[in-house]
């Protein structure tokens, strides 16, 4: 009889995540109502992810860095506007869901805002 041998990875080591707000917005769609997360890393990096999605997509769960989504906004202009797809290197191999999500909560905590006659499009809010 044949063996079968099965090699389990090791667990990756995820950081503790302080959870310190959770709120509910819309999808950029209107379509569905997601519950996001804001967190603190052990190293005070806050952090996002989307948690539920009343519409039922797929989507990732991942906790993303402020510091990455800013850094992605930094270098969007008004010909290069900040859009969903602006996210999408943070999320590869995700769900395309995921991007309009974290699109959606920054708008709701408003990091972003929509530029008049661009649908679609966003600008950084000035946070000064």
């Amino acid at each position: 009889m044949n063996q079968v041998v099965v090699k389990q990875e090791r667990p990756v080591a995820v950081p503790d995540i302080r959870v310190l707000k959770i709120a509910t917005c819309s999808s950029i769609s209107g379509r569905s109502t997601l519950t996001y997360h804001l967190g603190i890393s052990p190293d005070s990096d806050i952090k996002l992810r989307v948690f539920t999605n009343s519409g039922g997509g797929f989507f990732s769960r991942e906790w993303i860095s402020l510091k990455a989504i800013q850094q992605i906004m930094e270098k969007r202009t008004a010909a290069n506007p900040v859009v969903s797809s602006s996210f999408g290197t943070l999320f590869a191999g995700k769900s395309v869901n995921t991007t309009g999500f974290i699109l959606a909560v920054l708008k709701h905590l408003g990091l972003v805002k929509p530029i008049n006659g661009k649908p679609r499009c966003y600008e950084a809010a000035d946070l000064s």
